[in-house]
C-alpha cells in the first residue's frame, strides 16, 4: 500500500514538473494492476502549471488520494507533495498540449510525448471517441 500511495505522489509531481495539473487526480481516474502498475486516465480537464487555479487543483489531487488511501487501506502516508515544492523542468506539456482542455490532435500528440519521455501507462481512447469529441467541437464552432 505504502508503495503505491508514494509513486502516485510521484505521479502527481512529475505531472507538474513537466507543466501539467491533472484536474482530477483521484481513486476513479487510477487504475492500479495486480503487480501494482499504475494508469492514469481521464487527461482532457488538465490544466497548465500556470493556470490561476493549478494550486488548487494540485492540492485537491493530492488530499483526494490521502483521504482514498486513509479510508480504503487505513493508510496514512507522512509525504505528501505541495505545489510550491514543484518546480517545472525544461519540457513543457502544458504547453505542447495546449492545456486546459484539448482536441483529438492535442491528445494524440500528448500521448506521444509521454511515451517519448519514457512516463508509462497513458491511456489510448478509442478512435470513436476522439472522432465523437471532434464532431462536438466543430459543431460548438
Amino acid at each position: 500500500v505504502e508503495e503505491v500511495y508514494l509513486k502516485l505522489m510521484e505521479l502527481i509531481v512529475r505531472f507538474s514538473k513537466h507543466g501539467l495539473i491533472h484536474c482530477d487526480f483521484n481513486e476513479f481516474n487510477i487504475m492500479i494492476d495486480n503487480d501494482e502498475n499504475i494508469t492514469v486516465i481521464d487527461f482532457p480537464q488538465m490544466v497548465s502549471t500556470s493556470h490561476p487555479d493549478a494550486e488548487m487543483y494540485f492540492e485537491r489531487g493530492v488530499n483526494c488520494i490521502r483521504v482514498f488511501f486513509e479510508k480504503k487501506f487505513n493508510y496514512i502516508g507522512d509525504y505528501y507533495p505541495k505545489f510550491s515544492d514543484c518546480q517545472e523542468s525544461d519540457i513543457e506539456l502544458d504547453v505542447a498540449v495546449e492545456a486546459s482542455g484539448f482536441s483529438k490532435t492535442h491528445q494524440k500528440e500528448f500521448e506521444e510525448l509521454m511515451r517519448f519521455h519514457n512516463i508509462r501507462n497513458v491511456e489510448k481512447k478509442e478512435e470513436e471517441e476522439y472522432d465523437e469529441y471532434d464532431e462536438e467541437e466543430e459543431e460548438e464552432e
